[in-house]
């Protein structure tokens, strides 16, 4: 049914559509093919100590989370199709460059206080700074290697480095959860300092 004039203008001449449909992976359609593909069973076994945790969120809760969602994983039956209802909106392009840029300004429209409109624009900022941040910390090739989990490459440039860049590139790995760089950057001789590390990066 189309609009009148004045609902027209109420939704600032915008028309979209809406669809909605299924998506699944042709080639791990169901649970049990998820769980004897190699790939998926990396990811599943490396979340925990590649992924930043979220902002608000204590490292200990973070790990109790994924630990509960790779329990379910482990009991859903075999057979699940595993699938994802998807939303799709299609709108003309004249409207979608329209609707783009005014997309900020219609943020600081719809707000219903002061409040609001700082948690609206707060994520930017964090978001800004992680990604500052992330810069940062691999800002070197040493403290790259440290940040993404290269123990290989850790490890060769280890003997270049001294004693201040070790430091540096094990406060990193600590804080993106490189375990095997953590150990790497400790020695073999430091076990005990490695498993109190571990713990603290898991809390």
């Amino acid at each position: 049914m189309g609009w009148s004039d004045a609902e027209a203008a109420a939704r600032y001449h915008l028309r979209l559509m809406m669809g909605a449909g299924w998506f699944v992976n042709p080639k791990c359609r169901t649970m049990q093919q998820l769980r004897q593909d190699p790939v998926v069973q990396h990811e599943w076994k490396e979340y925990l100590h590649t992924q930043e945790v979220p902002a608000g969120v204590s490292r200990i809760t973070w790990k109790r989370q994924i630990e509960e969602a790779k329990q379910w994983l482990t009991n859903v039956p075999g057979d699940t199709e595993m699938k994802m209802l998807c939303e799709v909106q299609m709108v003309l392009n004249e409207y979608s460059q329209a609707r783009t840029a005014m997309h900020e300004i219609y943020k600081i429209v719809r707000v219903s206080s002061e409040e609001a409109l700082h948690n609206e624009f707060a994520k930017y900022e964090r978001a800004f700074r992680m990604q500052q941040n992330f810069l940062n910390d691999g800002d070197t090739a040493f403290k790259r290697a440290c940040r993404d989990g290269d123990a290989a490459e850790t490890e060769q440039l280890l003997h270049l480095s001294d004693i201040k860049d070790i430091q540096t590139g094990l406060r990193i790995a600590c804080k993106h959860v490189r375990p095997a760089c953590v150990r790497i950057l400790l020695g073999p001789q430091q076990e005990t300092q490695v498993c109190m590390c571990e713990v603290e990066m898991t809390m």
